[in-house]
C-alpha cells in the first residue's frame, strides 16, 4: 500500500501546476475517517471514494467528475 501522504502531495503538485491543474483527481483509499476526506478534498482531489469500491460506484463517480469538468470548461 502506498502511504496516503504521497497521494495528498501528488494531488497538491498536480493542482499547483498550471498545465495540469484541470486534470481531475479521484482519491480511492481504505481510509474512512472524516479527517482523511477533508485532507483529500483540501489537497485538490475532485472526489473521494473509500474501499472496497464496486465497479458501478466507481463508474458513477468517474462520470460525475467528467460531467463536472465538462460543465466547468464550457462555463
Amino acid at each position: 500500500m502506498i502511504p496516503e501522504i504521497y497521494w495528498l502531495e501528488l494531488c497538491r503538485k498536480i493542482k499547483s501546476d498550471i498545465e495540469l491543474a484541470d486534470i481531475p483527481f479521484l482519491m480511492v483509499t481504505c481510509r474512512t475517517d472524516k479527517n482523511s476526506v477533508k485532507q483529500a478534498l483540501a489537497s485538490g482531489a475532485s472526489d473521494f471514494i473509500t474501499k472496497p469500491v464496486g465497479m458501478d460506484q466507481l463508474i458513477q463517480h468517474v462520470n460525475a467528475i467528467i460531467t463536472q469538468s465538462t460543465n466547468t470548461m464550457t462555463g
